[in-house]
């Protein structure tokens, strides 16, 4: 049997830390999107704490009874937070970002620092997977997993025009360039996309239950395109500490997130009601490189010059 074991990226960017002990205030309707995405964020909170904690019980309270994730059930899943539990680590987790599928089933990816390291926690990542998939039930939302027996893998190919593009799986970068195959994912609905700079961002929905063939044809960006405006910092700036403010905003842009590029590993970093965007991020190496891309509703992809700046250690 395979089991799909992708990387465990180390991020290296402070973005507003929140530690899981913490809960997020928010506003939210009434069985709005916005109020089950809140629901779902006060649950991996509450999970985390609960590890924080050692308190099996406000762990699994959050799990499905149906709770199936890679040949794990929900007892085979309260015995490995008991393993957990061994490592004797402190979890802070944030830039919890949630995609809604439909009104019963939800997924979510996260940020997770534990003993000093910081991993991209995904439904594809070989670390915490199992606590991305939910499943409304009963008006709660409960972890649901993703219901893999441990027998069903599946692969992806993926090519495109011109090659050399990134490989997105929702929204995660998959570490692989186009031509590629991701290979061993389990079935399921999932987000795809490709991007290669100078050209337009690509993403569609999957459902794989057979494995696929998807070849993509770039277009570079027409107008309207999200014109991206750093204020800070100015490119080449030299800084005496161990992070920098990265401020600025996006006209000709309607979404409520870009991606940073940094020293070649990317970041989601929020942009608000106004078009703004504020985030520290960590210096921790003398020269750093760093651009931002954003799409718009029409497709379109802007981006910006590449800015390097330094850290005098």
């Amino acid at each position: 049997m395979k089991v799909f074991k992708p990387l465990a990226y180390l991020l290296i960017i402070s973005l507003l830390v929140t530690p899981a002990c913490i809960l997020e205030v928010e506003d939210g309707g009434g069985g709005s999107y916005t109020q089950w995405k809140y629901e779902i964020k006060q649950v991996i909170y509450s999970i985390y704490e609960g590890y924080n904690n050692r308190n099996i019980f406000q762990i699994m309270e959050h799990f499905s009874q149906d709770f199936m994730h890679n040949t794990m059930n929900y007892n085979d899943e309260e015995s490995l937070w008991y393993d957990r539990f061994d490592q004797d680590y402190t979890a802070n987790v944030y830039n919890i970002d949630i995609e809604i599928i439909n009104d019963a089933y939800a997924k979510t990816s996260y940020y997770l620092q534990l003993n000093g390291n910081t991993y991209n926690v995904n439904s594809l990542s070989e670390f915490y997977s199992d606590v991305t998939i939910f499943r409304r039930e009963n008006g709660y939302w409960r972890v649901y997993g993703n219901q893999n027996p441990g027998w069903q893998y599946y692969d992806i190919n993926v090519d495109s025009y011109p090659e050399g593009a990134r490989i997105y799986i929702d929204g995660n970068y998959t570490g692989q360039n186009t031509p590629a195959t991701i290979e061993d994912i389990s079935p399921g609905q999932y987000t795809l996309g490709v991007y290669l700079r100078g050209y337009n961002e690509i993403s569609e929905t999957i459902y794989l239950d057979e494995d696929i063939y998807k070849n993509y044809d770039l277009q570079t960006p027409s107008e309207p395109k999200p014109d991206i405006n750093i204020t800070s910092p100015e490119n080449g700036e030299t800084f005496n500490d161990t992070e920098f403010l990265l401020n600025g905003y996006i006209n000709n842009f309607d979404g409520n997130e870009a991606i940073l590029t940094y020293n070649d590993i990317e970041y989601s970093i929020e942009v608000d009601s106004f078009n703004d965007f504020r985030v520290y991020v960590s210096l921790t190496q003398q020269e750093n490189t760093f651009f931002i891309r954003a799409t718009n509703n029409q497709g379109n992809t802007g981006t910006t010059v590449d800015y390097t700046i330094y850290r005098e250690f």
